[in-house]
């Protein structure tokens, strides 16, 4: 996925209200799952990962395959 297609996409994710989860998938098959808007961060072509209790990573924006909703059965929350 190109860098400005992944910008979009993930802009559009964190602007819904509610905020929904989803998944970042790399081409190494690495996953990101952003629990709220604030854990994957875009900074030209380099993105960041990062939660309170873990440490940052980083990847290449342009290394993305896919972004998917992370599917939360009712009740499982």
């Amino acid at each position: 996925m190109r860098r400005d297609t992944f910008a979009y996409v993930l802009k559009q994710l964190n602007d819904t209200k509610p905020f929904q989860p989803f998944t970042v998938e790399l081409v190494n098959s690495v996953r990101y799952i952003a629990r709220n808007p604030e854990v994957i961060i875009l900074d030209g072509d380099l993105a960041s990962f990062g939660e309170l209790d873990d440490a940052t990573e980083y990847f290449d924006a342009n290394s993305v395959v896919r972004v998917v909703p992370v599917i939360i059965p009712p009740g499982a929350e």
